[in-house]
């Protein structure tokens, strides 16, 4: 077999092995790219945010801490490259131009807790909606309390948009007998 004009790789005079940086710096040029990118697209949806707060006289943009959920979260279309802590810092500088404070919320049930009742759905997990979608149902968030029907993201956007929403999940929490994980702090 001929590689790199030679008729075997074993051999000490083997060319394939040389320029091994060379032939990788197009691969790191479309890194770049893409770091570009995401920093880009960082700074376009922190905009955004802001822009949405100023116009609605918010005082104040609850975020979730993600801290540590990089590995929980590949495989999905932010994946792993994804910068939320340069999202986070991006949101926090521009808000602070504004006089708008930025909190970093437990993510713990936001995505569970029935922004219309209350109620905590345990059972709605992202294995649960993944499954679904993969079956070929809806992505649906539905409360079995009150029956309520709504986007998963757009059902925990409005979690997130409720004053003292940890201290509302506690609550719940204890209502419904749920553990809450322990603090990470």
């Amino acid at each position: 077999m001929l590689l790199g004009g030679k008729s075997d790789l074993s051999k000490h005079t083997a060319r394939s092995g040389h320029g091994r940086k060379r032939k990788l710096q197009s691969i790191e040029q479309l890194r770049g790219r893409i770091d570009n990118g995401y920093t880009t697209l960082n700074d376009q949806v922190s905009r955004s945010i802001v822009e949405f707060a100023v116009n609605h006289g918010a005082g104040v943009i609850q975020l979730e801490d993600l801290k540590g959920f990089g590995e929980t979260l590949s495989g999905t279309f932010l994946g792993e490259r994804w910068r939320f802590f340069q999202l986070q810092e991006k949101i926090d500088n521009k808000a602070k131009v504004y006089g708008i404070e930025v909190r970093k919320v437990k993510p713990h049930f936001t995505s569970k807790r029935c922004s219309k009742c209350g109620f905590i759905h345990k059972g709605f997990t992202r294995e649960f909606r993944d499954k679904n979608r993969r079956e070929g149902y809806l992505k649906l968030f539905e409360c079995p309390e009150c029956g309520f029907k709504t986007d998963p993201d757009y059902n925990a956007a409005r979690n997130l948009a409720c004053v003292d929403i940890e201290e509302l999940i506690r609550v719940q929490c204890k209502r419904q007998g749920i553990d809450l994980p322990k603090n990470d702090d």
